[in-house]
């Protein structure tokens, strides 16, 4: 996590803007162990592998628990959920099946199917040319891992935070680490920690559907637009 990343926060449960950072481990600009905090309200999570787990309510313990050597005394108490009240439990399968699918090797695919998986989205994933991102700034919900953040800021020269909920988010992380103009956050579409009218797009390809509540989880979306 770079620092620039406070730049694009605000806390969804006071509606802060500053948020402070402790870190436990660096490496050259980027904080790749410590810990993230609203100033306001003291809600916030950990930095682990170099990505803020902002993820909220009971999620933080499922995170916390793939790093079992960090100080869980030093976590800050999660934020709180704000998706559809009966949505908790599908949310966390979510998280818990995507990750567990992942560290299994379940994004491992063969040639082939990486073949048809790009003849497939490809119509999605290029709706404008490259040119269109280059000097601004945007938002990819649910990253997942990382192509499409990789894309538009390699090779489009945009500024871009990427979100997921599942641990697919550390293999963004690998991808992107040399991209300087690249934030990823483990959050919760519903809870998200981002600032409105901060970015110049969004983008979300192949997400809202896994959603409990995908209508709700679209709203959340328009207020970031500037």
């Amino acid at each position: 996590m770079r620092e620039a990343i406070l730049g694009f926060l605000q806390c969804p449960d006071c509606g802060g803007a500053r948020f402070r950072t402790e870190a436990f481990r660096r490496e050259g600009d980027r904080i790749l162990e410590g810990i993230l905090a609203c100033e306001g309200c003291g809600r916030g999570g950990p930095i682990l592998d170099g990505v803020p787990r902002l993820v909220p309510g009971p999620l933080q313990a499922a995170v916390l628990d793939r790093f079992p050597a960090f100080p869980r005394e030093k976590v800050p108490p999660p934020f709180t959920p704000k998706g559809p009240p009966d949505g908790l439990e599908a949310i966390a399968r979510t998280l818990r099946n995507y990750t567990e699918d992942d560290e299994a090797g379940g994004h491992a695919a063969g040639p082939e199917s990486l073949a048809i998986y790009e003849q497939a989205s490809d119509y999605m994933r290029h709706p404008v040319t490259l040119d269109f991102y280059r000097g601004r700034v945007g938002l990819d919900a649910g990253c997942g891992y990382g192509k499409d953040v990789s894309r538009v800021a390699r090779s489009g020269g945009a500024e871009v935070v990427g979100v997921d909920l599942s641990g697919r988010i550390d293999v963004a992380g690998k991808a992107t680490r040399d991209l300087p103009k690249v934030h990823l956050i483990q959050a919760d579409l519903y809870t998200l920690p981002l600032r409105p009218g901060r970015f110049d797009f969004v983008m979300s390809l192949g997400m809202l559907h896994h959603l409990p509540d995908p209508a709700l989880g679209f709203r959340r979306l328009p207020p970031l637009l500037q």
